[in-house]
């Protein structure tokens, strides 16, 4: 990186001209939107597992684990819950699962 204060403008001009085009200006406005995109989406999904789970934990008397399978004695929790696994695989499946198209569109 350049010290912008112990270099003349027009060295500065040089380096961005010589060291980025247009394009690769570009692709990095791309590349930080996409990232941005993706931060957000984890944060979602982050959000929707902590709550999921501190529903269970607010309703630990309603539900009891048995081999890989969860149990929910209440059908009112059991709607609320399967609801929220719902809204987990959608966040998925809507913002997670890559297409071919959404990977030859980033070549």
């Amino acid at each position: 990186m350049l010290d912008k204060e112990k270099v003349d403008e027009y060295y500065i001009d040089l380096y961005k001209k010589l060291m980025y085009t247009e394009n690769d200006l570009e692709n990095l406005k791309r590349t930080k939107e996409k990232t941005d995109e993706i931060a957000d989406n984890l944060d979602l999904f982050i959000n929707k597992v902590h709550e999921t789970l501190e529903f269970l934990k607010n309703n630990k008397e309603s539900w009891y684990i048995e081999g890989e399978d969860i149990y929910i004695e209440n059908n009112e929790i059991a709607d609320k819950y399967n609801n929220l696994v719902s809204e987990l695989n959608k966040i998925i499946k809507e913002k997670f699962i890559i297409t071919k198209y959404d990977i030859s569109n980033n070549i």
